[in-house]
C-alpha cells in the first residue's frame, strides 16, 4: 500500500509509514522543533502525550490539508504565518485529544464526573454491539458513519479559527499597532469594531515581550456606548492590572458623572473591571483617573517598603 496508518509497527515518514505501537516509538508534537522552542517555548513545553497515528498524519500532512480546505471551502488564502498558527491551534484544540485518548492519557487525575459525549465516545458508539445478530452491522458502513462525525468536527474547528478567530486577530493587531497614536501612554487600545479581543491582545503582548503593557481596552457596544474594560493580571484570572477607580465603582448616571467629572458616564461595575460612557472622551478620562490612582497607590507601597528597610 502507498500509505500505512496505525498498523505495521513502523514509523518512517519518508516512506509513509505511520504506526505508533512499537516499543521504540518516541514521537511528540514538539519532536524536531527545538529551534522553534527558543522563540515560542509555550508551544513546545512538556508534552501531554506521545503522538498517535492520527497525530503523526496530522503533523506531516496537516498543513497541506488545512491549506487546501481553506482555499476550496472558505476561499481563504492563508499566509505561511497564519497557516502555522492554524496548524498549532487545531492540534491543541482537537488532535491532542485524539492522541491522548488513543494513548490512554486521562484528562485529569481526579474527575468529578465522566464525559461521554467526546469524539472518542461518539465514534465508539458506531462499533457493532457484542450481542448484535450476525450480519446486522456492516463494519465498513459503520466506519464511514464515524468518518462523517470526525469530518464535521474537524471542519467546524477549522471554520471557527479561519473565519472567526483569525479575522478577530487582525482587528486586534490593528488596535495594537495604533495604540501610540490613540493615547500618549501607549497603555490603552481602541477597537474600531467589536470582536472578542482579550485572548488576542494577551497573545500579542507575549509575542512582543510586552506582557502587562495594556491597562484598558475601549470599544462600542450594540447601543454605541463606549465601554472601558480592564485587562486581567493573568489570563483566566479575575484580578485586574488596573481596576477602575474605587471612588467610581458601583455608581451610575448623575452620581457617577459628578464623581468622575464627566457629563455622560453611564455605569461602573462594582468589581471595577468594566464601565461605560456615551463618549470616548469620558471613557478615557475615567481610565486615566484609574491609572493615576493605581500608580499613586503603588508608589506609596514602594515608599513604605523603603521606610521599613531603612
Amino acid at each position: 500500500m502507498d500509505i500505512q496508518c496505525d498498523v505495521g509497527g513502523v514509523f518512517d515518514p519518508e516512506n509513509n509509514r505511520f504506526d505508533h505501537h512499537q516499543r521504540s516509538f518516541d514521537q511528540y508534537w514538539c519532536t524536531g522543533r527545538e529551534e522553534e522552542a527558543k522563540k515560542n517555548p509555550e508551544d513546545v513545553k512538556e508534552p501531554v502525550t506521545k503522538l498517535s497515528s492520527a497525530g503523526l498524519v496530522y503533523k506531516y500532512f496537516g498543513k497541506e490539508v488545512l491549506k487546501n480546505i481553506c482555499s476550496t471551502e472558505y476561499k481563504v488564502e492563508l499566509t505561511e504565518e497564519e497557516l502555522e498558527k492554524l496548524h498549532k491551534k487545531i492540534y491543541k484544540s482537537f488532535i491532542l485529544e485524539v492522541d491522548a485518548n488513543d494513548n490512554g492519557v486521562n484528562v485529569a487525575e481526579k474527575m468529578s464526573y465522566y464525559i461521554s459525549t467526546d469524539l472518542g465516545n461518539r465514534v465508539g458508539r458506531f462499533n457493532s454491539p457484542w450481542n448484535a445478530p450476525e450480519g446486522m452491522y456492516c463494519q465498513h458502513k459503520q466506519f464511514k458513519k464515524a468518518m462523517k462525525i470526525c469530518e464535521e468536527e474537524l471542519m467546524q474547528r477549522i471554520h471557527g479559527i479561519v473565519c472567526v478567530f483569525l479575522p478577530g486577530r487582525k482587528m486586534v493587531e490593528t488596535a495594537w499597532n495604533n495604540r501610540e497614536s490613540f493615547h500618549a501612554s501607549k497603555e490603552f487600545v481602541k477597537m474600531d469594531d467589536y470582536c472578542p479581543w482579550r485572548s488576542h491582545l494577551l497573545e500579542i503582548e507575549r509575542e512582543e515581550e510586552l506582557e502587562g503593557l495594556i491597562k484598558f481596552c475601549f470599544y462600542q457596544d450594540q447601543r454605541k456606548m463606549w465601554r472601558l474594560q480592564a485587562l486581567p493580571a493573568k489570563e483566566g484570572g479575575f484580578s485586574n492590572r488596573v481596576s477602575i477607580s474605587k471612588a467610581l465603582r458601583g455608581l451610575r448616571g448623575e452620581e457617577l458623572c459628578k464623581a468622575a467629572g464627566v457629563k455622560d458616564a453611564e455605569f461602573i461595575h462594582a468589581a471595577g473591571f468594566i464601565g461605560g460612557a456615551w463618549s470616548l472622551e469620558s471613557a478615557i478620562k475615567i481610565a486615566e483617573m484609574s491609572v493615576k490612582e493605581h500608580n499613586d497607590e503603588e508608589l506609596e507601597k514602594d515608599l513604605e517598603k523603603k521606610q521599613k528597610i531603612e
